[in-house]
């Protein structure tokens, strides 16, 4: 998109120094106007159209009507925790672009958070018969995986998390839903090991701290829970209360309690 530009820059390096010379007052007078109007326009785009995701999606697709971007505004609210508003720009999408794989991915995620399993099943089946990247594949393999999850299908749904992390290894929440299977089909020591490593990528995961403390505590090793769910940034150990309620028994255990 931008290569062009290399070409008009060198046209214009030619040629302003030689309309310098005709009316050196109105050529500079001309160019400050128009760097100022360009450095006003990007100032207001910046403020108002990128500021951040949300607010590009949301005036793409409220204010100019672009419906290329009805995924992005969905994924955005989805993220936000508006799933009413996300389920309805999800619809809208793939309505709107059938061949979009990521829509149904994205929106079999939100139906797994609802419950609604046997729609995500759906969605997921028609997704797979279209073409998908690796990350892709990694996101459908690891939606899948939720879904056996949930209904209590452990080993199945390990294979599947496993397969996700393959193909798409630079996503966390594959690593901790890959370490959080292995603890619930009781092999805890693996279930460690997947989390640590998973940790070495992402040093900052909350999720994945979390699972672990859960694995140490599992497995007896009481001292390794603490430590872990210590490094959690104590404002979010206090919006999860399941992270507090961990952490006070394994202190607890640790001490020799019951």
């Amino acid at each position: 998109l931008y290569f062009p530009m290399t070409f008009l820059l060198i046209s214009l390096a030619f040629w302003f120094p030689r309309v310098l010379k005709v009316n050196r007052l109105l050529v500079l007078s001309g160019f400050g106007a128009v760097v100022i109007y360009f450095g006003t326009y990007s100032y207001l785009l910046n403020r108002h159209l990128w500021h951040d995701e949300d607010t590009f999606f949301r005036q793409e697709v409220l204010h100019y009507k672009n419906d290329f971007y009805l995924g992005g505004l969905a994924e955005s609210l989805y993220k936000s925790g508006d799933l009413r508003g996300a389920e309805r720009y999800f619809l809208k999408a793939m309505e709107r672009f059938p061949d979009m794989v990521d829509n149904y991915l994205n929106y079999a995620a939100l139906l797994i958070e609802e419950g609604r399993l046997d729609d995500a099943a759906a969605y997921l089946d028609t997704a797979k018969s279209f073409p998908m990247s690796a990350c892709e594949q990694g996101k459908w393999l690891n939606n899948a995986g939720m879904v056996l999850f949930k209904r209590g299908d452990y080993h199945k749904a390990l294979h599947h998390f496993t397969r996700a992390v393959s193909w798409c290894p630079g996503v966390e929440k594959f690593w901790a839903n890959l370490g959080g299977s292995y603890g619930s089909t009781g092999d805890y020591r693996t279930s460690v090991s997947v989390l640590t490593k998973g940790l070495s990528l992402f040093p900052d995961s909350v999720i994945l701290r979390k699972n672990l403390g859960v694995s140490y505590y599992r497995m007896g090793e009481y001292i390794g829970a603490v430590s872990v769910l210590e490094e959690i940034p104590y404002e979010i150990r206090e919006k999860d209360p399941h992270i507090n309620d961990l952490m006070q028994k394994a202190r607890v255990m640790r001490k020799g309690g019951s």
